[in-house]
């Protein structure tokens, strides 16, 4: 995770820059696109950029993280199908926790077209 403020407080020290909301490691190759003006398919990357906002300026992202080993993270909410959920901080709304689930929804929903482009072999040389 790239979200511990206390780690990157460590690191870069109070005055240095840092990412204050929660994201992931997905986040950083189309962030950095983003930034240097590389033009990308953001269909075919996991992640959003870290400043992107959508036409209402609302924060384009899915605030979770789809652990290997263990179940999909929030940065307050936890549970091990994206559906029912294990554990949640105090204080999370009923309004966090089904948008908690729609972006679990859309990370898999993503997570499928991308391995669909693969399975299929959607880039291979037609010519």
């Amino acid at each position: 995770f790239v979200y511990s403020t206390k780690i990157t407080d460590d690191v870069v020290g109070s005055r240095g820059h840092y990412v204050k909301d929660f994201t992931e490691a997905y986040d950083l190759t189309t962030t950095i696109m983003t930034l240097l003006g590389v033009d990308y398919v953001p269909g075919g990357y996991m992640g959003y950029p870290v400043y992107c906002v959508d036409a209402n300026g609302s924060p384009l992202s899915n605030h979770v993280i789809v652990s290997q080993t263990s179940g999909i993270f929030g940065d307050r909410i936890y549970s091990n199908d994206g559906k029912n959920i294990n554990f949640k901080s105090p204080g999370v709304t009923v309004e966090e926790e089904t948008l908690y689930k729609l972006n679990a929804s859309k990370f898999y929903e993503k997570w499928r077209r991308i391995n669909g482009i693969y399975k299929y072999d959607l880039f291979r040389d037609l010519t």
